[in-house]
């Protein structure tokens, strides 16, 4: 998890806005999530499967 002083030290709001730009709403919700909270490989691979049964 990134606490708040080194995101905004990373400037992480104006990266992430910078690569989601054209990206569904859907999808800059998870890449925000993931880039803020981390994600291990249980996780991610739980949620790629959700992903791909919709």
């Amino acid at each position: 998890m990134t606490d708040d002083a080194s995101w905004n030290d990373f400037l992480a709001e104006d990266y992430v806005a910078k690569i989601s730009k054209g990206a569904s709403i859907f999808a800059q919700q998870i890449f925000y999530q993931q880039l803020r909270c981390g994600q291990n490989k249980t996780a991610l691979e739980n949620q790629q499967q959700r992903l791909q049964t919709l």
